[in-house]
């Protein structure tokens, strides 16, 4: 279901405990109900990762008297009992709002719940348990609700039936006028396979209209808005034992799957798909944490955090994930690509940036600026953000495939200073011809003229965004003898940096021009723009999967081992002039490729999320 209270994790809910009520609310046409505060009905300590609540519905003597609830706490030592309740948790409107009665408390659910609720009421014996998130976690307990999210799959394989509950409504009317042509209950067990099953089929020939209004229900049960939920999927795909439930009716799980084949026209969508996935499937590669967030990258969730967290469980390769809801959506970016390079589940070094956009996509698909989050989490982790990592085989180290595109020889005005200054123009075209050898000065005078073009045509904020003064944490060592030896970059002693000295990861951007020359082939892309960090000697390196080339830099030489570093962003002139929607990566990278070049860089996580679009 939708987990309720997810995404402001930080704020706590008021605490002002009402009088213990007998049922719902009853305010005069009106009147201002006052605030109900849910956190009254959980007595004691919140619940360690060994531990449930269980919840208990009271009997009642009609369908409409008051829901009266009580809960209890479960070991699983104890082995208890249970069924567990997947379900749609609404939209958050007033209108949608009821009140039953919790441990002698008012709660607030919402309506879909309290329709479930009943429906469980009619359905089930006295001091049956039912396991119900919304109700059996504290939600104002972040750190509960942390502690029991991580053990969600355990929850419903542990249940001995997954009640799933699509909802009462149209359901209900749309039985009413089926007049009896509704789902059986009979045992799936016991059921052919190849028989629609019972009270699934018109009654003679004659009966189109029935048969319409199956085909109608059929339709309602495979769109409903359930299945594009996120966490559904989890409960879904743990549960040994599932029954649809909806209106006034009941069946188990194959049954169901067997009523929407034999009325499904349309393909695999909806509930066929997600069985052919989570329960066809489950153990033959589907339920990698890498297939998992690729398969169902559009399912809907409140908090973006769970478009993580809410398959981890589900996952075969994802053990241990660490789950912290207080953390920040860069954050719970960064855990996801360290956790997939610890464990290896990247197959080899193209996957990465590919899956850090996926999972950037999901997490971070309303914010704009990149910047602001690594700004965000520098500022509240300072330490972390400037450990400098000397290992590239820890897990805080990736390794990608880089091509040099040249060496810098010369750095130019600022982007802004082109746009300015015809003076800073000339003498950007005087640097040119230093530089470039006479055949190639008619290729960079047509570059050239193609940069200046998209400085004039460009937002100078944009430009900003798309180079970033951030030094890589990862420090490496490359044999003297290397690729790197293949240019001028080490030819001479760079300018001093002690390596102990902390980057500063926020100054100001300012890109700057540069010029780069490749030998002893021919310059393919001499120019472009990069980080105000950009030094002389700097190597310009693509990457895959991405338009942002890395600054390469040779921090340290020694007799056997030169040190080198990441220490920013650069664009070549025809990534800036292509934009995000034109660059076709992977031609990109085959042309860069031609010439060989290429060369292992490694960086920190947030040099990644920098290279993405």
């Amino acid at each position: 279901m939708s987990h309720p209270d997810i995404t402001t994790p930080n704020q706590s809910r008021p605490r002002a405990h009402p009088a213990p009520s007998a049922g719902g609310p009853t305010t005069l046409a009106g009147a201002t109900q006052p605030k109900i505060d849910n956190t009254a009905a959980y007595q004691g300590c919140g619940l360690d990762e060994d531990n449930i609540r269980l919840l208990e519905i009271s009997p009642a003597a009609s369908d409409t008297s008051p829901l009266v609830c009580t809960l209890r706490e479960a070991t699983f030592r104890s082995r208890p009992e249970f069924d567990a309740l997947s379900y749609r948790w609404g939209p958050d409107d007033p209108a949608e709002k009821e009140t039953i009665t919790l441990n002698g408390y008012p709660f607030e659910v919402r309506r879909n719940l309290r329709d479930a609720l009943r429906f469980l009421r009619r359905r089930t014996p006295p001091r049956q348990a039912f396991w119900i998130d919304a109700v059996c976690i504290n939600q104002g307990d972040i750190a509960e609700k942390t502690r029991q999210l991580r053990i969600m799959d355990q929850i419903y394989f542990r249940a001995s039936m997954v009640v799933v509950w699509l909802g009462a409504g149209k359901y209900a009317e749309l039985q009413r006028e089926m007049a009896g042509g509704g789902p059986g209950e009979k045992p799936e067990d016991e059921k052919p396979q190849d028989e629609e099953p019972e009270g699934m089929k018109p009654k003679d020939d004659t009966s189109k209209h029935s048969l319409s209004r199956q085909q109608e229900l059929a339709r309602y049960l495979r769109t409903d808005p359930y299945w594009g939920r996120l966490w559904i999927l989890q409960e879904i795909g743990s549960a040994r034992k599932l029954e649809v439930c909806y209106g006034e009716q009941a069946m188990p799980w194959a049954a169901f799957i067997h009523f929407l084949t034999m009325h499904n026209s349309d393909g695999k969508d909806g509930p066929l798909r997600l069985n052919t996935l989570l329960r066809e499937e489950k153990y033959h590669g589907s339920h990698t944490l890498k297939r998992l967030l690729e398969e169902h990258r559009d399912a809907q969730c409140f908090n973006p955090r769970d478009k993580v967290y809410g398959l981890v469980g589900l996952a075969i390769d994802a053990a241990d994930f660490p789950m912290d809801y207080a953390k920040s959506p860069y954050e719970v970016w960064k855990d996801t690509m360290e956790f997939m390079n610890r464990r290896n589940l990247f197959v080899d070094e193209s996957q990465i940036l590919p899956t850090g956009a996926l999972v950037k996509s999901l997490l971070m698909a309303s914010h704009g600026d990149p910047l602001s989050q690594v700004i965000k989490e520098h500022s509240m982790n300072p330490t972390d953000s400037t450990q400098l990592i000397t290992d590239p085989q820890s897990h805080h180290s990736f390794r990608l495939k880089a091509i040099a595109l040249g060496c810098v020889l010369h750095i130019g005005p600022s982007a802004s200073e082109m746009v300015s200054s015809p003076k800073k123009v000339s003498a950007w075209r005087g640097a040119i011809q230093r530089v470039f050898a006479a055949p190639e000065l008619g290729f960079a005078r047509q570059e050239h003229d193609a940069l200046l073009d998209a400085l004039l045509r460009s937002d100078e904020s944009e430009v900003e965004r798309m180079c970033f003064n951030r030094p890589s944490t990862v420090i490496w060592r490359e044999n003297t003898k290397s690729s790197l030896s293949n240019y001028d970059c080490n030819s001479r002693s760079p300018p001093p940096e002690p390596i102990q000295q902390a980057p500063d990861r926020l100054a100001p951007v300012q890109p700057r021009l540069y010029l780069v020359r490749r030998t002893p082939d021919r310059t393919a892309q001499k120019m472009g723009v990069a980080s105000s960090l950009v030094q002389s000697l700097d190597l310009v390196c693509g990457v895959r999967s991405s338009r942002r080339a890395l600054l390469v830099r040779v921090v340290e030489v020694g007799t056997w081992n030169t040190s080198v570093r990441v220490f920013g962003t650069a664009l070549a002139t025809e990534d800036l002039c292509g934009g995000a929607g034109g660059c076709d990566f992977e031609e990109r990278w085959m042309s860069l490729g031609k010439g060989g070049n290429s060369l292992d860089v490694h960086v920190d996580a947030g040099t990644i999320f920098m290279i993405l679009e």
